[in-house]
């Protein structure tokens, strides 16, 4: 925090709230007796992210002061950075064998220094190079993989947004059946659903894939699910029963009762299942 250049009363008062804390553990009503907190942040405290990312801050600044010049001659072509963080899931980048294994070594050696260790059990390597050998200070390698997850999103060599999207609406669809009595059985206007599923399904089939370039086929899947999410909360069924139910009749239907519900209910909104 000094080297952030918070004033010292701020850090006075930071420390005191870390000083001497206690803690206890409470299953099925009984609590246990109060222990010391040797290490770590209050999960749920409003300070623990800001104090979390001055150290994370601190600490890669170090690790770019020791070996900078070398991480940014062998940068992905067209990136300016060398690290992904979040939290304490981050991922390293480098076209360099050598060099990755220098950068994750000095975050071992700087990381050390404010009390924290490399998970080596996690730490997974993702390569085309078939002949790197990724190493951490006492020669341990790291793991080996095709693929990772990082925040929810599929990452690897060979893995293609297909891959990635085909997961996700599988994912998303097991949430869908889940809301099926609110889709089905609520008397809530049409609107108001649509909108729920854009806010509980749509966020979590894109999450993450914004920027990722979908080609038409993937498209086309996204959509076939979009339609199925409408069909279900109109209840209407597919083409395959009815040939009058076309995709251009589900998206003309759903937006002329959006369009009506919305200005007829825009002071109500509330919904109820039956």
């Amino acid at each position: 925090m000094k080297r952030m250049g918070v004033d010292q009363a701020f850090i006075d008062i930071a420390k005191s709230l870390y000083r001497e804390t206690l803690l206890c553990v409470e299953i099925d009503g009984i609590t246990s007796e109060w222990l010391p907190q040797h290490t770590g942040i209050r999960q749920g405290c409003p300070l623990s992210p800001y104090l979390f990312l001055i150290v994370m801050t601190t600490l890669f600044h170090d690790v770019h002061s020791k070996i900078d010049e070398r991480l940014t001659r062998h940068r992905v072509p067209g990136a300016d950075f060398d690290e992904v963080t979040y939290a304490d899931d981050t991922i390293c980048i480098s076209r360099c064998a050598t060099v990755m294994n220098e950068f994750i070594q000095t975050i071992e050696t700087e990381g050390l220094k404010y009390g924290m260790k490399l998970n080596k059990t996690k730490c997974e390597l993702i390569t085309n190079n078939h002949t790197a050998r990724i190493i951490f200070q006492n020669n341990t390698p790291v793991k080996k993989e095709k693929s990772a997850t990082y925040l929810g999103c599929e990452i690897g060599i060979e893995t293609t947004t297909r891959e990635e999207i085909s997961k996700r609406i599988t994912i998303t669809m097991a949430t869908m059946k889940k809301l099926d009595l609110f889709w089905r059985h609520s008397d809530c206007p049409v609107y108001i659903k649509v909108y729920t599923a854009d806010a509980v399904l749509g966020s979590k089939l894109r999450y993450g894939v914004e920027s990722a370039a979908i080609i038409p086929s993937v498209l086309k899947k996204i959509e076939t699910f979009q339609l199925k999410v409408l069909r279900t909360i109109l209840k209407i069924d597919t083409t395959y029963i009815n040939r009058v139910n076309s995709n251009a009749y589900i998206f003309n239907k759903i937006n002329t009762m959006m369009a009506h519900e919305g200005k007829k209910n825009k002071n109500n909104i509330l919904c109820r299942c039956t």
